[in-house]
């Protein structure tokens, strides 16, 4: 969450794309505050992390949030120290597996913040924060597709977390697909949601704004002016 501009903390809004005119055109509307990415974004955009951060670190200045492999944990901690040291905006994004928790350990040991991901479950999501991850992503539409409901799913998190003051992680509700996800992590007061930005996009329209706007436009035309 976030201070807003009269003091009333608020849920943030992360953007999960490497695309960088989406990001610049996020930014000029101060709609998001994070900005997540995963090896597939990178992928599917031709790009990768190291050229992204460095056209990125020009137009933000929010927390990146980069992913990183390696097939073990001294490869894991040295990818993600040498990433750290770009820019104290990197976060390392870790999936939850043994080895990478053990990773999460030694980063978050020395300062190094940590989004563990690819969460499915309410355990995950616990281990995560006893590791010491400031950052916990829990997959919402990938488990609808599968069935479950992914905003159970948070709201059990919340209840652990609530139960427990001294936990710091903040949770993060990833994968979500449409405006209903986002507004359903609001009312458990979800940390952070990341989305794709047509998701966000999406938050700004209403068939009857669309409408009602129309409707402005020509009715204002009709009085001789110029329609803005």
């Amino acid at each position: 969450m976030r201070l807003g501009l009269d003091g009333i903390i608020f849920m943030e809004i992360f953007a999960d794309t490497s695309e960088i005119q989406e990001i610049k055109l996020l930014q000029e509307l101060r709609l998001i505050d994070g900005i997540t990415t995963n090896p597939t974004i990178f992928f599917k955009n031709n790009t990768n992390e190291i050229d992204f951060i460095k056209e990125i670190l020009k137009i933000v200045d929010c927390s990146i949030h980069i992913h990183v492999i390696g097939d073990s944990v001294d490869e894991v901690v040295k990818k993600a120290n040498d990433l750290a040291k770009i820019s104290d905006q990197i976060v390392i994004k870790l999936p939850i597996t043994s080895e990478y928790i053990k990773s999460c350990a030694k980063l978050s040991s020395i300062g190094i913040p940590i989004n563990i991901t690819l969460c499915f479950s309410q355990a995950q999501a616990l281990i995560a924060a006893k590791a010491g991850a400031s950052y916990v992503s829990v997959f919402v539409g990938r488990l609808d597709d599968i069935g479950v409901d992914g905003i159970s799913i948070l709201n059990d998190c919340c209840a652990i977390w609530q139960n427990y003051p001294e936990i710091t992680t903040k949770l993060i509700a990833a994968s979500v697909r449409n405006q209903n996800h986002i507004l359903a992590a609001a009312k458990l007061g979800i940390d952070i949601v990341t989305a794709h930005p047509k998701v966000i996009h999406s938050m700004l329209h209403h068939e009857l704004t669309d409408i009602g706007i129309k409707t402005f436009n020509n009715d204002y035309s009709k009085i001789g002016r110029r329609a803005l």
